[in-house]
């Protein structure tokens, strides 16, 4: 009886590219489609944003069984990050890639909203065997446009409570290019979305800059946007405490400068990425391992220097594999920050523990990448 999916599969993608001849084009279908009716809730004002980002679709049911656990730790918004795939043809033959996900974002963002939390669209080209930076020619553009608008209009439609284009939009489209398509695209949103807006970046791309040094982030214009939110973490096979301070710091400084010169309400950290495994001998190809201890210690460090002087805070993974806050010590940290309650016996959801010396590709996707389901058909 399982057999029947692929066949299913295959008939779709033909009716699909019924007509198009020998033409090589890349056909994207995502899940970008609202549910008819409108929902009761009404978009929440933040005074600040106290927030989980957890990227990966498979993961967004735990948000939900742990919804209690998270108010009463003190958060109050959860960042969904949904799915934009485009991918380059393979071979020179025309692709159709169905995206799917266990549950619609729609049905997902109304429970959270039924369950007290706000809620951060930001939709992502990350995903498993698909690189998160693209080459982005006119016809990518016009495709990638498309489909973070239907994004936008699910965040109207849903009453979500903030929504960024595109997330790392610089990292996936280069500096230059990220800049004009934020603005060619504001207008457009605008129309479509009634609340906050915002651009989230990477602060930097390959490398941090030399101290001092101009940080990817402040290349880009922001105006017309609420918000600049800038992903960070630690550069370099080995953590070093007092050089990530510093990054840090200096980050903070040139944000506040550039949201003071776009005319922005403020800065929002959203994600603090901290990779997570005991064995600090295994090499990351981008980042630094920490163990569940130093995770901690600098999400600590963080949050100290960060809260005071933004708009908000997202840590990265709630139960993601290498990166979830959920039964690690980092938890308690983000709840103290947060000003939240200790995680009890009845504190709501499933209480588990962290497996230590965890491996961030089990279960996601690739290295820092979220776990989808995803079924790509050739064409023949």
């Amino acid at each position: 009886m399982r057999r029947a999916a692929p066949v299913a599969l295959l008939l779709l993608a033909a009716l699909l590219l019924a007509g198009a001849g020998c033409a090589e084009e890349t056909r994207i279908l995502t899940t970008s489609t609202a549910g008819q009716e409108q929902p009761g809730h009404e978009r929440l004002s933040l005074v600040y944003y106290k927030g989980i980002n957890e990227p990966g679709t498979t993961y967004w049911n735990h948000l939900l069984k742990d919804a209690s656990r998270l108010l009463k730790g003190g958060f109050n918004v959860v960042a969904l990050e949904p799915p934009v795939l485009i991918t380059e043809r393979a071979g020179g033959k025309p692709r159709v890639i169905l995206q799917g996900a266990e549950v619609t974002v729609p049905g997902v963002v109304d429970d959270l909203h039924r369950e007290g939390l706000a809620v951060f669209l930001a939709p992502t080209t990350a995903g498993p065997g698909f690189p998160e930076s693209l080459e982005a020619d006119d016809a990518l553009l016009r495709k990638l446009t498309e489909d973070v608008l239907g994004w936008a209009d699910v965040a109207e439609q849903r009453q979500a409570e903030l929504f960024a284009p595109l997330s790392r939009c610089n990292l996936v489209l280069g500096n230059e290019t990220c800049s004009g398509w934020l603005q060619e695209i504001l207008p457009a949103l605008r129309e479509r979305f009634q609340g906050p807006l915002a651009a989230k970046v990477a602060a930097d791309i390959e490398e941090a800059p030399t101290a001092g040094g101009q940080h990817d982030f402040e290349l880009l214009d922001y105006r017309g946007y609420d918000y600049l939110v800038i992903d960070i973490h630690p550069w370099g096979h080995v953590y070093n405490e007092e050089r990530f301070r510093s990054y840090v710091e200096e980050v903070l400084d040139r944000a506040e400068a550039v949201a003071a010169r776009d005319g922005l309400k403020g800065v929002i950290v959203g994600d603090l990425r901290l990779p997570r495994n005991n064995n600090l001998d295994v090499k990351l190809e981008t980042g630094t391992w920490l163990n569940e201890e130093q995770q901690a210690e600098v999400a600590d460090m963080v949050m100290a220097l960060a809260l005071p002087r933004t708009s908000g805070f997202f840590f990265y993974g709630w139960t993601l594999s290498g990166y979830g806050a959920k039964g690690f010590p980092v938890e308690d940290i983000l709840i103290r920050n947060f000003g939240g309650q200790p995680h009890g016996d009845d504190g709501g959801g499933t209480t588990t523990t962290g497996t230590a010396g965890e491996d961030p590709q089990d279960a996601a996707g690739g290295e820092g990448q979220p776990g989808t389901e995803t079924t790509i058909v050739d064409s023949g």
